[in-house]
């Protein structure tokens, strides 16, 4: 990393010895990420596996360069001793270190390689490091602050949201919609869209349910040579009956596959619902004259919610108009 602030160079001298995953988080991550300061910072805030803060407070524990650690509880610093654990909602613990730096750390939902937010446990992210001193990746900095949106938030996002690639958009916006709701003012559409079902995978998506320009088709590959690029894809307009029996089926299909129960007998009127309303769903997609049908392209991105094989945006490109 080219550039970096005295304050973190001195958070990045503290952990140096410290074996577990960390990550600048808050504005000065976003200064980072930009590699210049935009904005003056009152304290460095770093980001910890919640599942590690023992090893983080065993670290920190006698540390000469530490003065004192806290917890913050309903908007109280109490003290931090050792044993003492952390548990979700709660998150904040403070060491304020000698020359008069805070140090504010937050304890984040990672389990290997999978980071959920903390204020909705449906949002996932895959994110790897943490053990190189860089900041937490960009579309989780800016999830965090799209809540509240104060002045600094609203001066974060104009100086990094245009740095996101498409596809850390694409995930930023699912994100915020999930959590916030779809008419954030951060959303500015990118043409990605949900993909509700994917019952059949090999090397990517061959078939499934997804959003076309806001309405729900059935979406299944043209090609048997899977390794062709740009892969296409028929489309086929849904019935609002076929879509709801389609989602309730994948959503009974993820219920299997965690080991949960399901209902026996519903699964089977589901069966039966889809093969009468989607009759042979490859053949009839793959037909030239199925109604409605079209030819696209498909670009994927990664979503923002577990959704098994689905787990991933589609932003179609049409190769010809629908047909009639």
């Amino acid at each position: 990393m080219a550039w970096m602030p005295p304050e973190c160079v001195q958070v990045r001298n503290l952990l140096a010895d410290y074996a577990g995953r960390w990550w600048f988080a808050g504005g000065w991550a976003v200064d980072l990420h930009l590699g210049r300061q935009t904005r003056d910072h009152h304290d460095v805030e770093v980001a910890i596996p919640r599942a590690e803060q023992e090893d983080f407070r065993s670290y920190v524990e006698g540390h000469p360069d530490v003065v004192r650690c806290e917890r913050q509880e309903n908007g109280v610093f109490l003290p931090w001793p050792v044993g003492h654990r952390i548990e979700h909602p709660l998150h904040q613990v403070r060491l304020h270190l000698r020359e008069g730096t805070v140090l504010d750390a937050l304890f984040n939902e990672v389990d290997r390689q999978i980071w959920r937010f903390r204020r909705d446990l449906r949002i996932r992210y895959s994110m790897v490091g943490g053990r190189d001193a860089g900041p937490l990746d960009a579309p989780l900095l800016l999830l965090f602050k799209a809540r509240d949106r104060r002045k600094k938030d609203e001066a974060d996002f104009v100086q990094l949201g245009p740095a996101l690639t498409d596809e850390e958009r694409a995930w930023f916006e699912d994100a915020v919609t999930v959590a916030y709701g779809p008419d954030h003012p951060w959303c500015r559409g990118t043409g990605f869209e949900r993909v509700y079902s994917c019952p059949h995978w090999y090397d990517g998506p061959r078939s499934g349910v997804a959003d076309f320009r806001g309405m729900p088709h059935v979406f299944v590959s043209m090609w048997e040579d899977i390794d062709r690029e740009p892969e296409t894809f028929r489309l086929r307009p849904l019935t609002p009956e076929a879509f709801q029996a389609a989602v309730e089926d994948w959503d009974g299909w993820l219920k299997q596959l965690a080991g949960e129960p399901i209902d026996e007998r519903r699964k089977t009127e589901l069966e039966s619902t889809l093969g009468r309303l989607i009759p042979e769903l490859e053949t009839a997609a793959m037909e030239d004259d199925a109604p409605g049908s079209f030819r696209a392209s498909l670009e994927t991105a990664p979503c923002a919610r577990d959704n098994g094989h689905a787990n991933f945006l589609a932003r179609w490109t049409v190769l010809d108009e629908p047909r009639g």
